[in-house]
């Protein structure tokens, strides 16, 4: 019981160190969709359109892209859509100044709206972005905000702003170029999420990748900002801090009730008792926070994808984070033995029946996990950790079952030579004992011969004598337990 407790302490603190993280890393997935889509939306533009049209439709596609992975960044519901070619409405190419991009809420409803314009110079841009309505009133965008490339828009603003001042510029373009001077930027932005400005030759840049049909968003900047080394670092942190807490509590829970009890009926508390708890509380604590630390570092890189769609998946089922905190803690332990194995502290035989007693012992407390989750759910409670502590009582209890249905499997294969697809070693081979009792000679190993000390002994004579008869020895040579998970012949 001891046993299972102590493994299914290390298993909650991972398991809800990557609980609470696990709406971090269902974020770090949106991103990742989010910059897969945008890969996928410049890849559809592949033509074999000029450099500069292709570029141009890239721009407004790299704009609404990278806003939505802002957006998913700061976990910002609003979301940007572009027009698309022969469509109607707003957004519908085939309607003169038509809206380029839009930000919207995630119910559809307007918040800017954006007239796009990658020319071949800033006084193009700027001719383009001031163009009236053809129906001769007004300008062709209204009060759109202008995008304009990144390298081009101090100057389409200057450009603008002169042209709207000069008598000379007929008086249907004055207003365009005005607004132009006003509205003109070089990204989408909402308040909370903004896109990455793009320049004139990058536009050029994307275009031939696209061409290609290879972009490599990492070149121009586009990455998951979430999974950056420093934002790993401070959600692992912080998970690991969580198990660590959650780790020394549960394991020094038993032996601070066991404290009390003593308190209780001697009125006194015992110092080794409290020793045994700080001692707890310091090793619990360590390994608590690198198993928390580590299940969270896994399972954002698994939201990321690192690691394979099916446990992208997993991860965000209901026992995802159950079973990761379950196989980074039974990882934790196999290595650590490992260890103990290179120092010579344990065999690896004794490894190998620890992994068995480990993987039953997890295994047990995952179904326990389950079934205390919803036993939580169904007395009402909403804490995850009741769950997780109901879950581990189940655990122990099948730990105590399996350890009790181990001796009886070793019994088994005592009686029958069973050697369980050689989990169990059978030796057939004779004691050294058994042989010399047979009769056989043995070759005997040469040994080192260690010098002793005399000690001055006082003899005492005996006066009795002893008549020996003359008897058959009969031992009777059985199997049984010799090592770990060994049978082999004993007297």
């Amino acid at each position: 019981m001891e046993r299972g407790w102590a493994f299914a302490t290390q298993i909650v603190g991972g398991s809800i160190a990557a609980t609470n993280s696990i709406s971090y890393a269902n974020r770090v997935a949106q991103v990742q969709i989010e910059i897969e889509k945008l890969t996928g939306n410049l890849l559809a533009l592949k033509s074999n359109a000029p450099d500069a049209s292709i570029g141009g439709f890239a721009a407004e596609a790299w704009h609404e892209g990278t806003f939505n992975i802002g957006a998913k960044t700061v976990g910002s519901t609003n979301v940007a859509v572009t027009g698309r070619p022969g469509t109607e409405g707003a957004l519908g190419r085939n309607n003169n100044g038509s809206v380029d991009i839009r930000i919207q809420t995630s119910n559809g409803v307007p918040i800017n709206d954006y007239s796009s314009k990658y020319m071949v110079n800033a006084k193009e841009t700027a001719k383009e972005q001031a163009r009236p309505h053809r129906n001769g009133t007004g300008t062709k965008f209204d009060r759109d905000y202008r995008l304009n490339p990144s390298d081009q828009i101090n100057d389409v603003k200057d450009i603008s702003e002169n042209r709207a001042n000069n008598p000379e510029t007929p008086e249907n373009w004055k207003q365009g170029y005005k607004e132009t001077a006003e509205l003109s930027t070089d990204k989408i932005a909402d308040g909370k999420a903004e896109s990455k400005p793009l320049s004139k030759q990058e536009s050029l840049d994307l275009a031939k990748e696209i061409k290609q049909g290879k972009i490599d968003l990492k070149k121009h900047g586009v990455e998951n900002e979430l999974t950056a080394a420093t934002e790993v670092i401070k959600q692992a942190a912080k998970a690991g801090l969580t198990a660590a807490i959650i780790s020394a509590i549960m394991q020094t829970a038993p032996e601070i009730f066991k404290a009390i009890n003593y308190l209780i009926k001697n009125k006194e508390l015992d110092p080794e008792q409290l020793k045994r708890i700080g001692t707890k509380a310091i090793t619990a604590g360590p390994e608590g926070f690198v198993l928390g630390s580590l299940a969270c570092t896994l399972q954002i890189k698994i939201a990321e994808g690192a690691l394979g769609p099916s446990l992208q998946t997993l991860i965000f089922d209901s026992m995802g984070p159950t079973i990761l905190g379950t196989i980074v803690a039974l990882t934790y332990v196999t290595i650590k033995n490992s260890v103990l194995v290179a120092v010579g502290k344990m065999t690896a035989r004794e490894m190998g029946a620890a992994l068995m007693d480990t993987v039953i012992i997890s295994s047990g407390y995952v179904a326990g996990a389950s079934i205390g989750g919803v036993i939580g759910q169904a007395i009402g409670f909403t804490i995850p950790v009741i769950g997780y502590l109901l879950g581990s009582l189940v655990g122990c209890a099948f730990a105590v079952a399996y350890n009790i249905g181990k001796k009886r499997f070793i019994s088994f294969c005592v009686d029958s030579g069973f050697t369980c697809f050689g989990l169990v070693d059978q030796d057939y081979s004779l004691p050294e004992e058994v042989l010399e009792d047979m009769g056989i000679d043995v070759t005997p190993i040469t040994r080192t011969k260690v010098l002793k000390t005399e000690i001055a002994r006082i003899s005492f004579q005996n006066y009795l004598k002893n008549n020996f008869l003359e008897t058959i020895e009969i031992k009777i040579v059985k199997r049984g337990i010799i090592g770990v998970n060994r049978v082999g012949y004993v007297i």
